[in-house]
């Protein structure tokens, strides 16, 4: 099953948008949440 080459550079660059917003999302919380741990243990 092959799809139309118009359809991909949209599917493409939401799911860049979805992934890199998610990243983003998720490697703040990792870095306040270190940051948070790293006060506590200092």
């Amino acid at each position: 099953m092959s799809f139309p080459a118009i359809i991909r550079p949209e599917v493409g660059q939401s799911l860049i948008t979805k992934v890199s917003r998610l990243f983003n999302g998720t490697l703040g919380d990792v870095l306040q949440l270190c940051g948070i741990t790293s006060h506590a243990f200092s």
